[in-house]
């Protein structure tokens, strides 16, 4: 049940913050997170924890 309310809660929220920046930027600017995503998860997991980085970081990760 925790489970199930922290998932609910934690997506529809980002679900309204999704929707206040379409209203607030545009549709173009909130699109854009997508593509953002992979590269801010790849930085921050090189640089706090370590991660390595390697030639395949971008073939499995972007795609």
């Amino acid at each position: 049940m925790a489970l199930l309310v922290l998932s609910a809660v934690g997506t529809g929220w980002a679900f309204l913050l999704n929707l206040q920046v379409i209203r607030a930027a545009g549709p173009t600017v909130a699109s854009t997170v997508t593509y953002v995503v992979p590269i801010w998860s790849t930085l921050v997991g090189a640089l706090l924890l370590a991660e390595p980085v390697g030639w395949n970081t971008s073939s499995a990760g972007f795609w």
